[in-house]
């Protein structure tokens, strides 16, 4: 057997002895067992009532799912409970002997006299804050997100007793790709996997070929990803070099894929392409489709979730088929924003939180989300989404990628479209190729009256959203 690095240590053992001999809070884990008694049987099976109701006079969309029973227990607890599901898990501690980049040292963990995780901590679970992510500030200043541990937990299992309820222990395998230090990452791929068993194989950054690497020798099944490495997987030449036959769902998130890019990535990888929804607000996730996927849409409200749309002038709120901001309300919204109090009230009112998005849900109950409030272009009284426009010029064949805004043109006008476009390499693109191509595609109303700039690439978060603002800079 080959020696482990001196920095890495496995310990494969049972989860039950291991973190009881770590963590040994035997009054906390009852009453976690109580808690979990108490839980529904849940249902992965779509509900018999149809999931848009009227209440008080309003079209209120629900989860097509069984509404949980969601623990009241400290986070810790909740994840150790899931562990010891799983009797052969493994659990792998990074530790350092010496000095290491990326660890902890070892003799640091040895001079904790207890106090790191005292016996008679108590936990208020829905008021006291887990994690303190931020928002992306895409449009503004980033702003920090209270998310309790009632929050986290309640969107794990909306998670793992809903649509990735299908995920197997010992079957399944799932890559860590995205940051763990984003709220995708966090929740979705690391809790999540962790808490259903699967194996999860994790990579520093994405890198082409280690990634796709990594997919050929771990066959994996199931990827969480964002629209950025959705345009690499449909048009990358390096795809053709690895065998990603194993890839079963691809899930993307963070930001609309469009219907175009969603069926060229199928056709080509041969897998399901999945699209799901959600804020840093929301823990991060209140919609979420399922294989065989509704293409165009974000799926379903997950468990416990409610929905409404209304309109953005009046607030009325709006029926199927008919477009505004998007409200949600749930167990997994926030608790608000760190020392902001008036952003908070901005952004949840009457009990609903306003997410800024505008969208529409049709008879079935599946939504479909088209862009940003604060994105929205107008242009003599018209609206135009620059997502459907970004998702349309991605069909262009010498595209890599794309990025649209609107700039100030007369005032009697307002703002007009532009677009950043980024040309595959190695071929031959001009302005006018993509001019001629939109106008060809689009209402009057929605032409590049703004022009299109050539560039070298789009800026972005780490978790795939456009960064408007450096874009109108470029």
């Amino acid at each position: 057997m080959a020696a482990i690095p001196r920095s890495l240590r496995i310990f494969p053992a049972s989860c039950t002895r291991l973190t009881r001999q770590l963590f040994p809070k035997p009054n906390h884990r009852n009453k976690l067992s109580q808690a979990r008694s108490t839980c529904l049987h849940y249902s992965t099976d779509k509900r018999s009532v149809p999931p848009i109701t009227n209440v008080n006079g309003e079209t209120i969309v629900r989860s097509p799912y069984a509404d949980l029973s969601i623990p009241q227990c400290s986070f810790a607890e909740y994840v150790f409970e899931q562990l010891d599901n799983f009797s052969d898990f493994a659990l792998m501690l990074i530790i350092s002997i010496g000095n290491s980049d990326g660890a902890i040292p070892f003799s640091l963990l040895m001079e904790d006299d207890g106090k790191a995780f005292p016996e008679n901590t108590d936990i208020n679970s829905k008021e006291d804050i887990l994690v303190l992510p931020y928002s992306s500030g895409t449009t503004g200043l980033p702003k920090g997100v209270m998310l309790s541990h009632y929050n986290i937990i309640a969107n794990i299992e909306q998670l793992i007793r809903g649509p990735m309820s299908h995920l197997t222990a010992g079957k399944d395998s799932l890559i860590g790709v995205l940051p763990f230090y984003h709220i995708y990452g966090m929740v979705v791929v690391q809790f999540g996997s962790v808490c259903l068993g699967t194996k999860l194989v994790t990579i520093p950054k994405f890198e082409p070929e280690p990634f796709l690497s990594a997919i050929q020798q771990n066959k994996i099944s199931y990827m969480h990803l964002v629209p950025p490495l959705a345009l690499f997987m449909a048009k990358s030449p390096l795809v053709d070099n690895f065998d990603v036959s194993t890839v079963q769902n691809m899930v993307f998130g963070a930001a609309p894929l469009g219907a175009g890019l969603t069926q060229e990535l199928m056709n080509r990888i041969g897998a399901n392409v999945i699209q799901a929804y959600g804020l840093t607000e929301t823990s991060p996730v209140s919609h979420y489709d399922r294989s065989p996927a509704k293409i165009g849409t974000v799926g379903h409200l997950v468990p416990s979730t409610l929905g409404k749309v209304i309109d953005v002038h009046t607030g009325k709120t709006l029926g199927a088929g008919e477009t505004g901001e998007v409200l949600l309300a749930g167990p997994q919204i926030m608790l608000g924003y760190l020392k902001n109090q008036s952003a908070t009230d901005d952004m949840v009112r009457d009990g609903w939180l306003h997410s800024g998005d505008i969208g529409h849900f049709d008879e079935e109950g599946y939504f479909m989300i088209t862009d940003r409030l604060k994105e929205l272009i107008k242009y003599k009284g018209f609206q135009v989404a620059p997502a459907e426009l970004e998702a349309l010029i991605c069909t262009h064949p010498a595209v890599a990628d794309v990025a649209v805004i609107g700039i100030q043109a007369a005032e009697d006008v307002g703002e007009v479209p532009k677009a950043y476009v980024v040309p595959k390499p190695g071929v031959t693109l001009t302005e006018e190729d993509i001019t001629h191509f939109v106008d060809a595609n689009v209402a009057p109303y929605k032409k590049l009256r703004g022009g299109v700039k050539l560039i070298d690439s789009i800026p972005k978060t780490a978790s795939g959203k456009i960064l408007r603002r450096e874009v109108k800079n470029m």
